[in-house]
């Protein structure tokens, strides 16, 4: 399947699904999200900026929204977006609809990136998570899971080093259906 067919499938499913997502998933995403505090807890992070790259029905945004000062909630399906904007309003919250591989952003907005089992849905996985990197400032970190079944451990790793995120923490916990990754944009730019 071409790239653009793909993200067309991905978009029609989540709007179609973006009324019953919650429901249906929340059990499944809570601990994922559990995971990714456990992990941020854990280094300095700067909550100034916050990006959300495929943020659903906008459950993870509506917990960074009292702990960030800026919010950027990014996904590709209108209707999840929509069911956000409900669950997740807020002055610091600003909700874009758009292809995480190609982000409407300037390099170095984000000081912090969340992404919660969205590579899998991804036709070039490496090219989102470039993406993702370069909308952040250097030294930002870049919380990313994705699903295990699709996309374990060591795939992911790969992934990282392929787009030159360094890794500072992985959980790879048989309890939780994603393959949880913290990294850190490193280099020279922003």
């Amino acid at each position: 399947m071409c790239d653009a067919n793909k993200k067309a499938s991905v978009r029609a499913y989540y709007d179609v699904y973006a009324d019953v997502y919650d429901k249906r998933y929340e059990n499944v995403q809570t601990p994922k999200y559990v995971l990714a505090f456990s992990l941020i807890r854990g280094v300095n992070a700067d909550f100034a900026v916050v990006g959300d790259i495929g943020c659903g029905t906008g459950s993870l945004s509506r917990m960074l929204k009292d702990i960030a000062r800026h919010v950027i909630c990014v996904d590709i399906s209108g209707r999840m977006l929509e069911v956000a904007l409900k669950k997740a309003k807020g002055e610091n919250v600003h909700f874009i609809c758009a292809d995480a591989d190609h982000l409407p952003l300037r390099e170095g907005v984000f000081t912090l990136v969340f992404s919660i089992t969205l590579l899998q849905n991804m036709p070039d996985p490496v090219q989102t998570l470039v993406e993702m990197s370069r909308a952040c400032r250097r030294g930002a970190y870049l919380l990313i899971s994705s699903l295990r079944k699709q996309t374990d451990a060591g795939a992911l790793l790969r992934i990282f080093r392929a787009a030159n995120v360094s890794v500072t923490a992985i959980i790879d916990d048989p309890h939780v259906e994603d393959v949880v990754v913290l990294g850190q944009k490193v280099g020279t730019s922003s």
